[in-house]
């Protein structure tokens, strides 16, 4: 069950200072050399000072660099502000942006100076600022091939420079599939290729496709549905291979769940240890070789590289910088298999990084303004979230945010200004650590993907164009097509509206409130005439319309023939019910236009024409309002879908 005596060779995680415990090194704990939990790279997140908070939290925990594109560390002036950190931040990855294997060769060799413990190459990034530029990314899936040349390539420029004098491990982190290239047969195809063409043995899986046009990178990390159960079956399918799962889990507690947590189709050979020991997880992903290469550039194929059909690891994005604390301080533990933690509290997290900032202010540059870069609130940020859902968390982060403004002298400043805003209990409390026997097995769905399966929510034939998502609407985008849509409506009605409006002019003269709901039937018109709640437009049948237009000049003609000998009173309330008459007549007019064509306009004046002065009888303004009120039911149901 122990690991390969190569990997547990790897430098370890340098003690940080001030430690509560002595963490045992690699050497001691085998699981260190083995990426089981890893802080996923996130561009303009995951620098080297958010790394250092991280590393406070965790010691065993690998942690990557943001994406950093080759030609940037060919041409810049100042490599160290891209590539340096502290030695104690390893295990360290850095993740190279690129698809030229001759430039990505270049810069490997130039970054492996560094020390770094792997390098990567990003072939899952679906943003517009890497998809977009040069293809990379997420686009690279589309190209296997050049995958693998670009990774042979750097595999041959960084032979010897890894730890130890080894080969450098090198890595690919992609998606399931990109637009309607997500077919499960596809993902096995870039896997086959990219493993074949170089050393690659480790990748690691965005249990996601990626849309590389029509959704925002955040939306591509919520919309495509999640996949968890192919990784589990690339497993299967490449045993010589490891695999890490990355999307949809957001803590260490996560993390060691899905690593213990067997596939029901996927023949597990790792041994099981009780679910309550805290080495259950490491024991488990010790017991698979590590497949990175000890002694040779080439693949190892062996059966001693088996994964034993379960995942290498987890990756976290989000869930470690949204929440660090609740994420990674229990990792050691949970994950690792350790002793004890790193943290023994927040207060003692805070002091040892106020240690490390301080010194770090101006380190890249001082401009002749005072400017300072990195700044003090650049290396304030990663603090932020270290309280996050803690009472207090609020109100001290507005208080960073005004001493900020003001301008603070040093770093130490923000934190003497603002901490105690932060409760004591807070500040003092060590990490959360539940009963490792009662977390949950991770849910996975029991059936694996076969060849023709795709990663996203349509699942037509391989290669079949799917429905595109559609990007949510704004606030403000909802409110202009309101205010098109209505602008619409009144060009639409615009000329017979001057002919009714004349004849609405002399009802309000006549009976004062029908002016009102003429002019707000004329609007509703419009609105039956255009578009419908779906995109439709209603039409009626074309007897039933020729029957209503009938009953409509019928009311009408009855209506100007009545006589208009009532008292005064009786007018107005007439007056009042003939706005009712005028709404039917106006219905019946829009059914007769949606049945024989006739212009918009002229049927809105016909029907305003039809509007008398004052006159009518009770009786025939109520059987015209009920006749409008049949037509609209009847017209609600003969709507072409």
């Amino acid at each position: 069950m122990a690991c390969d005596e190569a990997a547990l060779a790897q430098p370890g995680v340098a003690p940080a200072v001030g430690t509560a415990t002595d963490a045992p090194s690699a050497s001691d704990n085998p699981a260190a050399a083995r990426p089981l939990l890893s802080v996923a790279p996130m561009m303009d997140w995951t620098d080297v000072h958010f790394r250092q908070l991280a590393r406070l939290l965790s010691r065993r925990t690998w942690l990557w660099t943001e994406m950093v594109v080759d030609k940037t560390i060919i041409h810049t002036q100042n490599l160290d502000k891209h590539l340096w950190f502290p030695p104690e931040q390893r295990p360290l990855v850095l993740q190279l942006g690129g698809s030229d294997p001759a430039t990505l060769a270049a810069a490997a060799a130039k970054a492996a100076e560094y020390g770094y413990d792997e390098i990567n190459l990003n072939c899952g990034c679906p943003s517009d600022r890497v998809a977009g530029a040069g293809c990379f990314g997420a686009a690279l899936m589309l190209q296997p091939e050049l995958v693998g040349d670009c990774m042979a390539a750097m595999a041959a420029a960084t032979a010897g420079l890894g730890p130890g004098g080894r080969p450098l491990p090198l890595s690919v982190k992609c998606r399931l599939g990109v637009d309607e290239e997500d077919s499960y047969a596809q993902l096995q195809h870039f896997v086959r290729v990219v493993s074949e063409r170089s050393p690659v043995s480790h990748f690691i899986v965005h249990a996601r496709k990626a849309y590389l046009d029509g959704l925002s990178p955040h939306q591509n990390r919520t919309v495509p549905p999640l996949r968890h159960q192919w990784a589990w079956a690339l497993a299967k399918d490449f045993p010589h291979l490891q695999f890490s799962l990355n999307g949809g889990l957001l803590s260490a507690h996560d993390a060691r769940a899905a690593i213990l947590t067997p596939h029901p189709e996927v023949p597990y050979r790792r041994p099981t240890m009780p679910p309550d020991e805290p080495a259950a997880a490491a024991a488990a992903v010790c017991a698979a070789p590590s497949s990175s290469p000890s002694s040779s550039s080439a693949p190892s194929t062996s059966a001693a590289a088996d994964n034993l059909g379960g995942i290498e690891g987890v990756m976290i994005g989000r869930g470690a910088y949204n929440d660090p604390w609740g994420c990674l301080a229990d990792a050691d533990r949970a994950v690792f298999g350790e002793g004890a933690n790193a943290a023994p509290s927040r207060r003692w997290v805070i002091a040892r990084y106020r240690e490390y900032a301080e010194p770090m202010v101006g380190r890249w540059h001082v401009k002749a303004d005072g400017h300072a870069d990195p700044s003090v609130r650049t290396l304030m940020r990663p603090l932020l979230n270290l309280f996050h859902g803690e009472p207090g968390c609020k109100r001290w982060k507005a208080a960073v945010d005004d001493v900020l403004k003001a301008g603070p002298h040093t770093f130490g400043e923000v934190l003497d200004r603002t901490l105690h805003l932060v409760p004591d209990h807070v500040l003092d409390a060590p990490p959360r650590t539940p009963e490792l026997g009662a977390l949950a097995a991770w849910p996975l769905d029991p059936e694996l993907p076969g060849p023709a399966s795709r990663a996203g929510h349509y699942q037509g034939p391989p290669g079949s164009p799917a429905p595109r998502p559609e990007k949510k609407k704004s606030k403000s985008k909802k409110k202009a097509d309101k205010k098109a849509k209505a602008a619409a409506v009144k060009a639409e009605a615009g000329a017979g509206g001057e002919v009714a409006g004349g004849a609405a002019g002399e009802v309000e003269e006549s009976g004062g409130e029908a002016s009102g709901e003429e002019e707000e039937e004329e609007g509703a018109v419009g609105t039956r005439s255009g578009e419908g709640e779906e995109g439709e437009r209603p039409v009626a049948c074309c007897a039933e319309a020729r029957e209503a237009a009938a009953q409509a000049a019928a009311v009408a003609a009855a209506a100007e023939a009545s006589d208009g000998d009532a008292s005064e009173q009786d007018g107005r309330a007439e007056c009042c019910e003939n706005g009712m008459d005028t709404k039917a007549a106006t219905s019946g007019a829009v059914v007769a236009e949606a049945a024989s064509g006739q212009p918009h306009s002229a049927v809105v004046a016909a029907a305003a024409t039809a509007v008398p002065d004052g006159g009518g009888r009770g009786g025939a303004a109520s059987s015209a309002a009920g006749s409008g009120a049949q037509e609209r039911r009847r017209r609600r149901g003969c709507v072409v879908s």
